[in-house]
Order: C-alpha cells, then sequence, then structure tokens
C-alpha cells in the first residue's frame, strides 16, 4: 500500500464522512448486527404474531380465525398443566441457585490458594452443551445402570430408584440438573458485583465492631442489591424458556408431568404440526414474561436503584 493511499484511508476515518449531518461509520460497525437482530429476531416475532390468528396445520392453506386461536389454548388443560410445571421448576431453580451462586462467589472472592481454578472449575459447567451434559445426567438417573440409582438403592442392592420414571420425582433431577449448570455463570456476575464494593467500606465496618454476619447482611447484600435484582430477571427469563435438557431426559414425560410450556410450545408446532396453537402459546409467554419482569422491577427497582 502506497503511502497516498494510507493517508486516503486515515483521512476517511478522520474525517468521519456523513450523510445530511449524520455520522455514518459507527452505524457501519453496528450494521452486520442489526441485519441479524431484524432478520433472526424481530421477523420471527412479527411472524408469530401474525400467525396466532390463524388455524394452520402446513398441509392446508391458512385460515384466519380472529382470537378463536387464545381462546382454545386457555381451554387446553395441558397449556395450564405445562405451565404449572414451568413455575415449579422455575421457582426451584431459583431458590437454590441465587444462594448457591452468592455463597460460591463470597468464597471465591477471598485470597485462598487455587481461587482462580476452582472458579473456572465452577464455571465450567456453563461451556458445555446441553446436549451432552443432560445425555450424561440420563445415564446417571438410568433405572438399569445409573449410579444416581444405584446409590440410592444401597451398595450391592438392586435398581429400584427409577426416579425419571416417577411423576412425582422426575423433575426434582432437571432442577438439579439447571443449578448445577448455571450457578457458576451466576457466581461470575455476583463475582464482578463484589469486586465493585469498596474496600473501605469493609474496613470501616471492621473498625466498628461489625462480625461477618452483620457485614453480609448490612454491607454486601444492600449493595448487591443492583446485581441481584439483573441475575432475578435474567435467570426468570431463562427458566422459563427450558426445553433441551427436559427434552432429552424426560421428553415430558413420564406422561405429562415434566412437560414444560416451551416444551408444550415444539409439541403443538413441530409434532401436531398446528402452528396456530403453538404461535399462541407463545404469545402468552411474552405476556406472562412481561408482566413478571414489570412486577419484579416495579417491587425491587427502587431498592436496588433502576428507577
Amino acid at each position: 500500500m502506497t503511502g497516498t493511499e494510507k493517508g486516503l484511508r486515515l483521512s476517511f476515518f478522520r474525517r468521519r464522512p456523513n450523510i445530511s449531518g449524520i455520522k455514518v461509520v459507527p452505524y457501519l460497525f453496528i450494521l452486520p448486527h442489526m441485519l441479524l437482530l431484524f432478520i433472526f429476531v424481530l421477523i420471527p416475532v412479527v411472524w408469530v404474531l401474525v400467525l396466532s390468528f390463524f388455524h394452520w396445520d402446513v398441509f392446508f392453506p391458512p385460515r384466519f380465525i380472529w382470537f378463536n386461536g387464545f381462546i382454545r389454548t386457555l381451554r387446553e388443560p395441558l397449556f395450564w398443566k405445562s405451565l404449572g410445571t414451568t413455575a415449579f421448576y422455575v421457582c426451584g431453580h431459583l431458590l437454590f441457585k441465587i444462594p448457591i451462586a452468592i455463597g460460591l462467589a463470597l468464597l471465591l472472592n477471598r485470597r485462598i490458594k487455587g481461587r482462580i481454578l476452582f472458579r473456572g472449575l465452577i464455571y465450567f459447567p456453563y461451556v458445555v452443551s446441553m446436549v451432552t451434559v443432560a445425555l450424561i445426567w440420563q445415564w446417571m438417573f438410568s433405572a438399569e445402570y445409573g449410579v444416581i440409582n444405584f446409590l440410592l438403592s444401597g451398595v450391592g442392592g438392586s435398581y429400584t430408584k427409577n426416579i425419571l420414571g416417577n411423576p412425582k420425582l422426575a423433575i426434582y433431577p432437571i432442577i438439579a440438573l439447571g443449578v448445577w449448570k448455571n450457578a457458576g455463570q451466576t457466581m461470575v456476575i455476583f463475582l464482578a458485583g463484589l469486586q465493585g464494593i469498596p474496600e473501605t467500606v469493609y474496613e470501616a465496618a471492621r473498625i466498628d465492631g461489625a462480625g461477618p454476619w452483620k457485614t453480609f447482611w448490612y454491607i454486601t447484600l444492600p449493595l448487591l442489591k443492583p446485581i441481584t435484582l439483573f441475575v432475578l430477571v435474567i435467570s426468570t427469563l431463562g427458566s422459563f424458556k427450558v426445553f433441551d435438557q427436559v427434552y432429552i431426559m424426560t421428553n415430558g414425560g413420564p406422561g405429562y408431568a415434566t412437560m414444560t410450556i416451551v416444551q408444550y410450545i415444539y409439541r403443538e408446532g413441530f409434532e401436531r404440526f398446528n402452528l396456530g396453537m403453538g404461535a399462541t402459546a407463545s404469545c402468552y409467554l411474552f405476556l406472562i414474561l412481561l408482566s413478571i419482569t414489570i412486577i419484579q422491577m416495579k417491587f425491587f427497582g427502587k431498592e436496588a436503584g433502576y428507577q
């Protein structure tokens, strides 16, 4: 490249060309991302909303049915059952994951030997494919050769604890898998929040005679409220979309005991080819998540400093 060409290229970015007073270069950098967002997010969202007003089974032309699809979905017992199962999963997942993540973050925020290694080991399950992890957990809970069932049955005993085949127990290994896989990622978020708290605050608390419990309750926890709210919102949204581990470990069974709302949407749209019903269930899921997020921000946003 000649000196003249280099000068032209540098002058192009120095001048920051604009069209009608609008700077062009920043928008050129974000254009690829905006195109992907438009193609793979915005267009599908609009398409699902439009499709929810039609009855379409793929084999025949779509038929416009107004709001009948929404009414019919509300009359489906399986829709409500899958929604209840999802709510139970979300509550169990959040109830265990957030306290465990906070505890791990507090432990690994200290100057202990090998803390970098422990952080990596705890975070590692999050980067492993969910399909791979779910298959391993399915084998672990297998009624024929699973190590978990073997331990529950007693050393040398028979394999009698078919947990994944029990309608009352099958959801608990799925919750445990979700907590085990995602606690490391949540720990990293809390760890970043802890490292953002000034050390001088803790020094003042120690001078005033505050012990570890009071320091955590009156200093650490209040200062972590913005991070906790962020984790609560994104964890709730992610938990409601649980699908892959359920599909692999139990396929919604036994019966429909572990079917989640996303699996119900998949079943209606891609197994029964009732795309309209799947779209209406997706719209209800969107409204539920939007309502929960608004409630969380309303009740916890002021304390966390977001409002």
